[in-house]
């Protein structure tokens, strides 16, 4: 066997995976991540990833020796994954150990790749038309499947205690960790006998995003307080009245309404914040209210005079109530210019994609940071990467929204921590953008450091 819990390597006292064992893992790993980048799913139809991790796990990665990990649960909440590693003290007959959720996404995006050569080399481009790994998630993926091998193999470094690993689906959507949430607390019929809840996750949640643009090994992550901020996309639909389109004074057209609420939209924080005297900025910044997409009327209808109509916006701030506020004022605003149009429109709202803000504790950040300085002043043997792991503490939080928000709220606390991937590398969700497969060993360090400083 390359490595086992009774021939583990120790510095300074600490055990550590054995050399060989930690690069065949991280060599598979990367292997398989080139799988997944090939074939992307979407969100809500991960189930031939999710099938996919599966036997990759129960393999042990293909590598001779190597023990094979069973799910605990399989299909929560959709295509979600639950993994379990307990370590050499932990009483397996012990329902509620010390526990931490390390968490991982699965789900691609809804967009072509199209290589360039900005990136030395890549993954196969996806065999899947409209469908690319273009947020990272298959190096995600790949980074928690190689920790938890390795943890697997290694149970000495949890101690008494336990990782609960989590392969989460429909993170760009919003709704796959919500949907694993209530499927825990509907399965368990009790909120605090839930998997996810503080009684079973008492040392926090984690979760990695890849960050392109930052300096390759950099850890990123606010100390305390907003780490993402809350969104939501909302649908405004205006119904009018149709007529003919010779005839235009006899409809109702929801173009007008439209249109002014589009040209009003990016002001609407600025005029709430007036109104009621208190400011929505926050260290992420000013709340914004941003127009993405319009619909009114069918192409080569020439000859109708449109019923209805609606616009997309995306409304964004660093907390939820200050979303919810907006939210509400998009709504006054939508009657308001209906008023000044005609009597008689009806306005309906639909919210799309709802993200809480992820919220970062102290206790959670104390964790990473003992966990980074860890790979730095242990992991060098194992390569390069640990050398350029360098913690850096941000002051404002990432500008994009992640669903993660639910896990860290469930048990009470939790910490979002972004990888550098490279200043010159192409951004997230570019057609060009590929997950650089370098941080593959970084992050799976990472994360087997972060969860023996939690379960000390």
């Amino acid at each position: 066997r390359l490595g086992v819990s009774s021939s583990s390597c120790f510095r300074g006292g600490v055990p550590m995976p054995r050399k060989e064992l930690f690069s065949s893992i991280v060599a598979s790993a990367r292997t398989f991540r080139h799988f997944l980048h090939n074939n992307p799913y979407v969100s809500n139809d991960e189930a031939w990833t999710a099938k996919k991790i599966v036997e990759f796990l129960d393999a042990g990665a293909g590598i001779p020796g190597v023990r094979g990990i069973q799910p605990l649960q399989t299909g929560c909440g959709g295509h979600g994954l639950i993994y379990e590693i307990r370590g050499s003290l932990c009483d397996p007959k012990e329902d509620y150990p010390s526990t931490v959720l390390l968490r991982s996404d699965m789900d691609a995006l809804p967009l072509q790749e199209r290589p360039s050569d900005r990136l030395p080399s890549r993954a196969p481009v996806s065999s899947r038309p409209g469908a690319h790994h273009a947020c990272g998630h298959d190096g995600h993926t790949a980074m928690l499947s190689a920790a938890l091998l390795l943890l697997n193999e290694h149970p000495e470094i949890l101690g008494g205690g336990r990782v609960i690993g989590i392969f989460q689906p429909a993170e760009e959507t919003g709704d796959g960790a919500i949907a694993m949430v209530e499927a825990e607390r509907e399965r368990n019929g009790d909120p605090d006998a839930s998997i996810f809840g503080p009684r079973s996750i008492s040392r926090g949640a984690f979760a990695f995003h890849n960050i392109p643009g930052r300096a390759f090994g950099n850890v990123l992550f606010v100390r305390d307080g907003v780490a993402a901020r809350a969104s939501t996309g909302l649908e405004v639909r205006v119904i009018g009245a149709a007529s003919h389109a010779s005839e235009p004074h006899l409809g109702r057209s929801p173009m007008p309404v439209l249109a002014a609420l589009a040209q009003r939209a990016a002001g609407i924080p600025q005029e709430l914040e007036q109104i009621s005297g208190r400011s929505l900025a926050g260290p992420g910044g000013p709340a914004i209210v941003t127009p993405v997409h319009m619909h009114v009327g069918n192409p080569g209808d020439f000859g109708v005079l449109p019923a209805s109509g609606k616009l997309c916006m995306t409304l964004r701030a660093d907390n939820t109530h200050a979303v919810e506020a907006l939210v509400k004022a998009v709504h006054e605003a939508a009657e308001e210019e209906a008023q000044r149009v005609s009597e008689g429109y009806e306005i309906t709202l639909e919210r799309v994609e709802p993200f809480p803000a992820v919220v970062n504790s102290v206790a959670a950040t104390d964790i990473m940071t003992r966990a980074a300085d860890a790979v730095r002043g242990t992991w060098e043997s194992a390569g390069e990467f640990a050398e350029k792991c360098e913690v850096v503490e941000m002051e404002k939080p990432f500008p994009w929204s992640e669903d993660f928000a639910h896990f860290a709220s469930e048990c009470g606390k939790g910490a979002l921590v972004g990888l550098g991937v490279g200043e010159k590398w192409p951004a997230l969700h570019a057609q060009d953008y590929d997950f650089n497969d370098d941080l593959l060993p970084l992050g799976t360090a990472l994360w087997v450091e972060i969860a023996r400083e939690a379960l000390k």
